[in-house]
């Protein structure tokens, strides 16, 4: 059987200019357990989670600065490898940052989907896909932000000086090239595989014979993103790892993906491999600029 996906970002258009790409689905007969510790092919063309992090974290760093020296406070820097949380009661957006679907038993029996202190950690739930570049600003008060917001964003007319965001990615020129679009396009792909589909079924029918009823095996972590840990969510969280182990959905899922993966890599390295040296030249100009301010 053949796969099809058609604007698969970074793809290479076929000769009749369709700009699609052909996947042969794969064969799922020897499927083998997913963990917490499991490596996707694309991860070869990734700087190390650590050096993302800190990668992102000199950004925020540089940002915020350049924020200070327009006197201005009241913000929040976020992003995919910060550990920012506004001090808002009954509120924790951050997750336990692993591979979706591999959460631990034994940490959901004690922090459901949270992350365990100094652990792991994600701003996102599901099938969340991290940047390492971006760094946005959330405000902590409600009023009239319009000047803190030119301050990061600059002017929407384009008329006044530029914003933080802008004079640090100048200063840094060094862009990281997006593929989160194909990322999230082969995810899809590995969610329409029949052995994913069906797997998730399952899943679904575990749930609500628990006493949980969610549509897609996304919606229970959804549902607690921003709470902080309850009883409530040690439930399902504890129901949702034991439906995962039971149906399988999450071995299956990361055997399909890895699989379209490699098959991306090998119709288009040259993505792959520009995405990789452009986290490399981003990494080593935060580095130069830090050094700079020392």
């Amino acid at each position: 059987m053949v796969a099809a996906l058609g604007s698969l970002a970074g793809c290479s258009s076929g000769g009749d200019g369709s700009n699609s790409t052909e996947f042969q689905t794969p064969d799922t007969e020897s499927v083998r357990r997913a963990d917490s510790s499991i490596r996707l092919p694309f991860e070869d063309y990734q700087l190390s989670r650590a050096d993302r992090r800190r990668m992102q974290e000199g950004t925020a760093h540089l940002i915020d600065k350049c924020m200070q020296g327009r006197k201005q406070t009241g913000y929040l820097l976020t992003g995919s490898y910060l550990d920012s949380m506004p001090g808002i009661e009954n509120f924790n957006p951050l997750n336990w940052g692993g591979p979706f679907g591999t959460l631990p038993l034994k940490h959901a029996e004690k922090y459901g989907y949270k992350p365990a202190p100094g652990g792991l950690s994600s701003p996102g739930s599901g099938f969340y896909l991290p940047s390492p570049a971006d760094v946005g600003m959330g405000i902590s008060e409600p009023g009239d932000h319009s000047d803190l917001l030119n301050s990061f964003h600059g002017r929407p007319d384009g008329t006044g000086r530029k914003g933080c965001v802008q004079e640090i990615e100048d200063r840094l020129d060094a862009p990281v090239d997006d593929i989160s679009r194909l990322e999230a396009d082969l995810n899809q792909l590995a969610r329409e595989h029949p052995s994913v589909a069906g797997a998730m079924a399952s899943w679904r029918d575990c749930m609500t014979e628990a006493g949980h009823e969610y549509d897609t095996v996304w919606s229970a972590s959804l549902e607690f993103n921003s709470s902080p840990t309850s009883p409530r969510q040690i439930e399902v969280a504890v129901a949702d790892v034991t439906c995962t182990e039971q149906s399988g959905w999450a071995d299956y899922f990361y055997f399909v993906l890895a699989d379209y993966q490699r098959q991306s890599i090998e119709q288009d390295p040259v993505v792959l491999e520009s995405a990789l040296k452009a986290e490399q030249k981003r990494f080593a100009a935060v580095e130069r600029e830090l050094a700079r301010e020392r």
